[in-house]
């Protein structure tokens, strides 16, 4: 078993935001730019895959 490498653990996170989006007290846009801006990919800030939120 050696060289041998382990998978890359891909996880995926679904936040339904509708409701509070819908009531206008929360902005989507913001916690979009939140999220890149803190969550770490990799050991790195910013290195979220971007996509559009789906409704």
């Amino acid at each position: 078993a050696r060289g041998r490498k382990a998978q890359k653990v891909t996880h995926k996170f679904t936040i339904n935001a509708s409701q509070p989006v819908s009531d206008k007290i929360f902005d989507l846009s913001a916690f979009e730019k939140f999220l890149h801006d803190r969550i770490k990919v990799e050991g790195r800030v910013g290195n979220l895959l971007t996509g559009a939120p789906s409704p």
